[in-house]
């Protein structure tokens, strides 16, 4: 890195500091100085207390504090307090403390208008820097993906390498994903006393190293004794083969063959540059991972992205009368592009796989991989199967944990990635945002209408999960309608238990009946059951009873075991008895007119005579008009109900 990325990288990082995303202090920082790789920030304190240098305060006090640079953040590393003379600003009074307790003079300053939106110019283009260093490492961390596979691969296990203590051994097995590292750890005369391991795995998709296993299942202490490095090896490989049987036997039938052979090993000792993972077999060399994103962080903030760079979450801003000091970690935003307007759109929860990506300063970044719904096309081509890489927001991290539709957002105008495959299959496109939604929209609007139409295979497979698993249903027809006297029916509960039904008769027939076919028969099933027409819906809902959760067999039974059990009723208090014995006789609940949905009668052949007479409608209207919306192409004819 030379002199000018080097300004340029300790302006983005004393950007961070200004704006409280290294080493925050308590308060807002409202002014600044720097000189060389030292930052000085200064802030009023609200309350009394002490700070993280051992400074004690009081409220009104503005404090110094000094902060250094440290790899890639600043370091608190001491404080003073100033108190401006009368007829001296408060910059004044900083500078004058500087020059006192420090002895230097800064070669810069500035006051902080908004505290935690502070953009520092960069010294090399003049401009204002579009992030901070933090957010700049994890943009190029997420670009990593236009490297070559087998080169961004190799970087990565070789960084994760690199953080572990040394001397250490490391085996990395044939498949390429798998890479076990024993670290020996030294006394105070240089003698080993104890060894510490880490089995780590690369994952292609989120192309993250993530430890699997580590020392807690597997360490090991000994009498301190010296070892040669012949003996380190040799007794690391007795340890990995010990690892791999256990992961064996204690993974079952399931697990064998899932251990491979040891491709590459070595020894790796404190003081040296060894990278010997860098170096692949055809002869090239994988980049480096923390010159990679160094240098990829520059061309970012220097106006030269990536390409693709990916797009940071949109920061949300905090109201008018939020507490000052909770904006000092939002980091900063333009004016303009606060007015624009993001494309956006919702998909299904369960499209949205997330992962924690570790950038090279420390920090954690949640992050998710977003697939594109089924049936989504971008000029004639469809792209079922592709998926687009993002940040996740604070709102997209409670959507996902909700278990509700997760928003996604684009920043207008930056070509969004969209990529399918792993490894040396990964494939990647470029599109428009707005093109991307709306073909998303689209989609989703194709796939709710096909599942208004009516799968005569449906009607037949519900019709067969009835005659093979009555005895079942008629149980689960039966807490249906207690659930639903109760006030306590939940329709995506029952959906759960009718598709796990339906699913179960449907996998003696693998690959005949498609995954829409079982959701509609599912659907039809419930409709039998409950007698609503939408089975979504709970068909006795009351707006002045609260809900309370439903029911759930001890020890997740299913609804083969429905009916065997019945759930204990609520502890009787003293109130309840009280408020019992004014109210008078009991009435029964067959009699009460508020006692909710009688149980539909059914019967093997009723019910079955009921699907029958629904198929043969469905095939006469078939024959009568042909459909509109086409035939399946797995199985079946549709007609719109």
């Amino acid at each position: 890195m030379n002199q000018q990325e080097q300004a340029t990288k300790h302006a983005a990082i004393f950007q961070d500091t200004i704006n409280g995303t290294n080493d925050p202090t308590p308060w807002p920082v409202t002014m600044w100085a720097s000189s060389g790789d030292t930052i000085w920030t200064a802030g009023t304190a609200r309350t009394a207390g002490e700070d993280s240098v051992g400074m004690i305060y009081d409220p009104g006090d503005t404090i110094v504090h000094r902060n250094t640079i440290a790899g890639d953040v600043t370091r608190a590393t001491e404080s003073f307090a100033i108190r401006p003379a009368d007829g001296q600003s408060p910059m004044d009074a900083m500078l004058a403390g500087i020059e006192q307790w420090n002895h230097r003079h800064p070669d810069r300053w500035d006051t902080v208008a908004t505290p935690g939106q502070y953009r520092m110019t960069d010294p090399t283009t003049g401009r204002q820097l579009p992030m901070g260093w933090s957010a700049s490492l994890a943009a190029a961390a997420s670009a990593a993906g236009r490297l070559d596979p087998d080169l961004l691969q190799a970087s990565l296990m070789q960084n994760a390498v690199e953080h572990e203590p040394r001397p250490c051994v490391f085996f990395l097995e044939d498949n390429g994903y798998d890479l076990m590292v024993f670290s020996w750890h030294r006394n105070q005369q240089g003698l080993f006393d104890a060894m510490s391991f880490k089995h780590l795995q690369y994952d292609d998709l989120s192309m993250q190293v993530t430890t699997i296993s580590h020392s807690e299942d597997m360490s090991e202490s000994f009498p301190a004794k010296t070892m040669s490095d012949g003996e380190l090896l040799t007794q690391s490989r007795v340890y990995r083969d010990e690892y791999q049987h256990w992961r064996e036997q204690d993974g079952g039938t399931v697990a064998q063959g899932m251990t491979g052979r040891v491709m590459r090993s070595g020894l790796l000792k404190p003081g040296l540059e060894q990278k010997p993972l860098l170096n692949l077999n055809d002869g090239r060399r994988a980049p480096d991972w923390d010159e990679f994103t160094d240098q990829a962080a520059i061309s970012i903030l220097q106006g030269q992205p990536i390409s693709p760079t990916p797009a940071l979450p949109q920061q949300e801003q905090p109201e008018r009368d939020t507490d000052p000091t909770a904006v000092t970690q939002t980091p900063a935003r333009t004016a303009a592009a606060t007015k624009q307007v993001w494309p956006n759109a919702w998909v299904a929860n369960r499209l949205a796989h997330t992962y924690i990506l570790h950038a090279k300063d420390g920090r954690d970044w949640p992050k998710m991989i977003v697939g594109l719904p089924r049936g989504t096309a971008i000029d004639g081509k469809d792209l079922t199967g592709w998926a687009t890489d993002m940040f996740m927001s604070a709102k997209n991290q409670r959507q996902k944990n909700e278990g509700r539709a997760v928003n996604i957002r684009f920043r207008p105008g930056t070509p969004v990635e969209l990529f399918t495959g792993r490894g040396a299959e990964r494939r990647t496109m470029q599109v428009d945002p707005q093109t991307l939604v709306q073909a998303v929209i689209d989609a989703q609007k194709r796939n709710r209408d096909a599942e208004k139409t009516l799968d005569t295979a449906s009607v037949e497979l519900v019709s067969k999960t009835v005659e093979e698993s009555w005895p079942q249903i008629e149980r689960m027809q039966g807490r249906f309608t207690e659930y639903q006297r109760a006030g306590t029916y939940k329709p995506s509960v029952a959906m759960k238990w009718a598709r796990r039904l339906v699913d179960r008769t449907a996998g003696e027939d693998e690959g005949r009946w498609t995954n829409r076919q079982r959701r509609q028969a599912a659907r039809l099933l419930i409709q039998e059951l409950t007698g609503t027409q939408d089975p979504t819906q709970a068909r006795s809902k009351t707006t002045d009873r609260p809900t309370v959760e439903q029911y759930v067999p001890e020890g997740g039974k299913t609804p083969d075991a429905i009916g065997d059990e019945t759930p204990a009723p609520p502890r009787k208090t003293e109130t309840d008895m009280a408020t019992k014995q004014r109210q008078g006789p009991i009435v029964p609940a067959s009699q009460s007119p508020a006692a909710g949905p009688e149980r539909r009668h059914t019967d093997l052949k009723s019910t079955l005579d009921r699907f029958r007479t629904r198929l043969k409608k469905n095939l006469d209207g078939l024959n009568a008009d042909p459909p509109t919306a086409g035939t399946d192409r797995n199985r079946g004819q549709r007609k719109t109900l």
